[in-house]
């Protein structure tokens, strides 16, 4: 059985969801086209610095990333639990086709806030790394780039994700509830 209280409105919340992260994807291979356009006939300098500096703060960003994600859910799944969420929480903040009437509504919009931050974090990671391309040119640090597209890309939202992570969350909640 469906945690959401309607399947079409869900679909069409994810569809939203899905748009937001491809945007994401797109910015990030455009500005990796222009960073390689502005540095086609330059040549590589011989500092690394900015490109090590850049690249670790990139790196930086996959595991904020997943702090993040994990404290909103968690934050979030506490506020649900007490019923103290309101459709004016920070996990709301996308606009939504429907009130939220079940757990799993508050809790698809808690998957949409944490998947869009995530993202944010990944193309924070890509857009650091073009940054040294773009004033070093070394190669190498394309590679954070193109890794930062892949988590983004294999992580792209599917109905299929957010019930799973939902009822994940619904579990979680039980869990706590009897542990509290």
């Amino acid at each position: 059985m469906s945690p959401f209280s309607s399947e079409e409105s869900t679909r069409i919340e994810i569809r939203g969801q899905k748009i937001l992260i491809a945007a994401l994807a797109i910015g990030q291979l455009f500005f990796a086209a222009i960073a390689l356009v502005v540095q086609w006939n330059r040549e590589e300098t011989k500092s690394f610095t900015t490109s090590y500096v850049l690249a670790a703060l990139g790196a930086m960003m996959f595991p904020a990333a997943w702090i993040y994600g994990n404290t909103i859910a968690k934050k979030q799944r506490e506020r649900i639990a007490t019923g103290t969420w309101t459709e004016n929480s920070p996990a709301a903040i996308a606009t939504s086709t429907s009130p939220a009437t079940t757990d799993g509504d508050r809790l698809l919009r808690v998957w949409r806030a944490k998947s869009l931050g995530e993202g944010s974090f990944v193309q924070a990671a890509a857009f650091m790394a073009l940054i040294a391309y773009i004033t070093e040119g070394q190669l190498w640090v394309l590679a954070v780039a193109a890794f930062s597209l892949m988590i983004l890309l294999v992580r792209f939202p599917t109905y299929e994700r957010a019930e799973s992570w939902v009822l994940q969350q619904l579990d979680l909640m039980e869990i706590e509830k009897r542990h509290a």
